[in-house]
């Protein structure tokens, strides 16, 4: 099957295909409303999360806080260091936080 890059919502896209197995990158829980024009709410997060945990198999990414921990409990969870960059093109004096993030496989 061939990778399909959408830019519909994950609850939509998730729903419509509960039987393929997906990678979702999911906005950020803690800061998306910082990142995001339209970062979802934390009762939207919970509504995605209710899909995604009837598919046959996904595996998400997402910031590492509780409240994700907490919608994903029961699943495999895994955490990754990652190192997130800021710096204008041809700037040589990037910033960046290092921190960690979760892959969950349902």
């Amino acid at each position: 099957m061939p990778n399909t890059v959408t830019q519909v919502s994950a609850r939509t896209f998730a729903g419509e295909h509960r039987n393929t197995p997906m990678f979702i990158d999911l906005p950020y829980y803690q800061i998306g409303h910082k990142l995001y024009r339209h970062a979802p709410s934390p009762a939207e997060h919970a509504a995605i999360a209710g899909v995604i945990r009837r598919c046959r198999k996904a595996l998400l990414t997402y910031d590492s806080c509780a409240e994700v921990e907490e919608m994903y409990r029961g699943c495999e969870v895994d955490r990754i260091p990652v190192r997130y960059y800021a710096g204008r093109k041809g700037d040589r004096n990037y910033s960046f936080k290092q921190d960690t993030e979760l892959v969950i496989a349902v």
